[in-house]
């Protein structure tokens, strides 16, 4: 199923090189919608996510981010295809001096499966930003982690293996370096994460980044991003500071974040898995 996956993102992302965006959206809707009606229980996982989120929800709401999270993956499809000039002219940014300016420390960015989190790392590279990102490789399986190392490495990004022992070396040494290393971190793939309330309830989270800025001194950034038209913005928090921080305080402050964000989209929250047990 994979391999079929794999070879079918492919194929789309050559034909879009054809398909102008104003032809492909429409169609991204509909098949979003398609989506929707066939997989009842993706269906279920949004439903019990949105249940903690936002209580009282529609049908619509359910519907509508199956169809938001296809027209952002047209665009995700698209990115490599379309040259530097026409990327940029996509993605506008705020609060990207709290990046810019805490890099002699090394930036540990820290986002969420919000709207089109990937296009930012097409962004970030082609500005000429040194970035790290690191990625799950036994979820997807082997083929689909290829795949994605393909995409995010066309414009520079550099994809470290989750499951990888010297990942967490290479990390400490990109932040050493003052580079950026970007960690997603609304769900804990682990199992091994520290358990802190969100929304209405408890859920667990990585602790790879406050693991990581305390024992570097790099701060966390909080960035997310938004689709407004035909158009992208990505923005970010001010930095959390590692000093005087405990593990659990420091996730407490991002998962505060990160609650907040996903609760002003929630619609844009791809997440098909439940996220409290």
């Amino acid at each position: 199923m994979n391999v079929l996956k794999r070879y079918f993102m492919l194929f789309s992302s050559e034909l879009l090189r054809f398909i102008p965006l104003e032809i492909a959206i429409p169609i991204a809707k509909f098949l979003g919608f398609l989506w929707y009606i066939l997989t009842p229980r993706r269906r279920e996982a949004i439903r019990e996510n949105m249940r903690h989120i936002k209580g009282k929800f529609t049908e619509k709401d359910i519907r509508k981010l199956f169809i938001n999270y296809a027209v952002d993956f047209v665009y995700f499809l698209k990115v490599p295809v379309m040259g530097k000039n026409e990327i940029l002219s996509l993605i506008r940014t705020e609060g990207e001096e709290y990046i810019r300016d805490n890099l002699k420390r090394g930036v540990i960015l820290v986002s969420a499966h919000l709207c089109n989190w990937e296009i930012m790392g097409s962004y970030f590279a082609l500005k000429g930003y040194k970035l790290n990102a690191v990625a799950e490789m036994r979820g997807p399986g082997e083929g689909m982690f290829r795949f994605y190392k393909r995409y995010r490495g066309r414009f520079g990004v550099n994809i470290l293996p989750l499951e990888e022992r010297k990942t967490w070396i290479r990390i400490k040494e990109a932040l050493k370096n003052g580079e950026i290393v970007v960690l997603i971190s609304d769900r804990d793939l682990s199992g091994t994460g520290i358990i802190l309330p969100f929304f209405d309830s408890r859920a667990s989270f990585p602790k790879g980044p406050a693991y990581f800025s305390i024992k570097t001194g790099s701060p966390i950034v909080c960035g997310f991003v938004r689709r407004e038209g035909g158009r992208y913005t990505g923005y970010a928090h001010p930095p959390l500071e590692p000093e005087r921080e405990t593990m659990e305080s420091l996730t407490q402050k991002m998962v505060k974040i990160l609650e907040q964000e996903i609760g002003k989209y929630p619609e844009y929250w791809y997440v098909f898995q439940p996220v409290w047990k």
